[in-house]
């Protein structure tokens, strides 16, 4: 009886671990898809170099 619970609490805890990295992971997904929609929303408001230079900014912090 004893392992069965002990097996059950490991499983238990390997399914929130797995769980809460997809969580993270389309979390992420969203942020960076956001980033990119609104840097594309600012290419179409800003002249041709100003979106030069926010590009060169963004690569140089990532």
């Amino acid at each position: 009886m004893h392992r069965i619970v002990a097996h059950h609490s490991i499983n238990l805890f390997f399914k929130a671990v797995y769980k809460s990295k997809l969580y993270f992971n389309c979390r992420n997904y969203s942020l960076q898809s956001q980033k990119s929609k609104y840097l594309g929303e600012e290419k179409k408001r800003l002249p041709t170099y100003l979106t030069n230079r926010i590009q060169f900014y963004y690569i140089s912090k990532s």
